[in-house]
């Protein structure tokens, strides 16, 4: 496995939908690190909103070449809803869904690892947004701690 880790933020309806469908690869739209990003690497999937709303409700591994795949084109750039455009994509295989965040923006912000975390400044910013080490071991304690039952994917 990769010592590469990432965190790839979705819309609440975006997440629902993988939720509710137990979808087993997702491919979310990546705009950043395209030469970093490597099959192997972990990747922590977020669903936007403030404070307890948001949160991880599933980790992964980047499972294969990015591609270019479709995307709503209002997706960052405020562009037509029905207008579709292709984007380069990474396919995440889910290791584990939660029915809801399982650790929150609230329990992450105020630890030191992160501090600084780019996401709890500019929660617009694009996908991907690398997570260290630290940042990963923290998370993936957090959520045994939680207890949450996951289910994989």
């Amino acid at each position: 496995m990769s010592g590469r880790a990432w965190l790839v933020q979705m819309d609440s309806e975006g997440a629902c939908s993988e939720v509710l469908e137990r979808a087993e690869v997702t491919w979310p739209a990546v705009n950043r690190f395209l030469d970093d990003i490597a099959p192997g690497d972990r990747v922590v999937m977020w669903v936007s909103g403030s404070g307890y709303r948001a949160g991880v409700f599933g980790l992964g591994i980047v499972d294969g070449a990015l591609e270019e795949r479709p995307h709503k084109a209002n997706y960052g750039d405020g562009g037509e809803e029905d207008r579709w455009v292709l984007r380069a994509s990474m396919p995440v295989r889910y290791t584990a869904i939660f029915e809801r965040p399982v650790v929150t923006r609230d329990q992450l912000r105020p630890l030191a690892e992160f501090e600084d975390f780019p996401l709890f400044k500019f929660a617009k910013g694009t996908n991907p947004r690398a997570l260290t080490n630290a940042q990963w071991d923290r998370i993936v304690s957090e959520i045994a701690a939680s207890g949450p039952a996951a289910e994989g994917a």
